[in-house]
């Protein structure tokens, strides 16, 4: 059976920084799956002058098309490793938490910024995620991205 990595990713650099790590796990595991995530948030009508420019269902396929694209650019970085995508809209925990479950995935694996005892107690997203998940969440310090860029 495959075993599945949830991987969240922002766009951002930092963000990437999981993605070695992620990889190691995968293939220390065998057959496993990295399935990329991008949350972006919930998209509005653009008015202009009072006119809709753009109405909300157009803006969010613009932004899951954009966010697709991200992904798979990253995807193709990924060579030899079975790979799933996909775009949610929302809040990010709750959107992270929600794909982990329906995707049946056996950890997360997400970059994180936090150093000290005093910065857990701000709870970036990834430790909320780590609470709310009931999942073991792989965390990499999002430096480690100048190491090892993947882009």
């Amino acid at each position: 059976m495959t075993r599945k990595i949830l991987v969240p990713l922002d766009g951002s650099m930092d963000s990437e920084s999981v993605l070695i790590a992620a990889r190691n796990v995968a293939e220390s595991w065998g057959p496993a799956a990295l399935h990329l995530l991008h949350v972006a948030p919930p998209t509005e009508s653009v008015v202009v002058d009072g006119r809709v420019v753009s109405y909300a269902d157009q803006e969010t396929d613009r932004a899951r098309w954009q966010a697709l694209a991200y992904l798979d650019r990253i995807a193709a970085s990924l060579e030899g490793l079975d790979i799933e995508t996909e775009v949610r809209f929302g809040d990010p925990v709750s959107a992270i938490v929600d794909a982990a479950r329906e995707a049946r995935a056996d950890c997360i694996a997400m970059a994180t910024a936090v150093t000290t005892v005093r910065s857990v107690l701000n709870l970036s997203v990834a430790e909320r995620v780590l609470r709310a998940s009931g999942l073991p969440v792989l965390l990499v310090h999002e430096s480690a991205w100048q190491t090892a860029p993947v882009r």
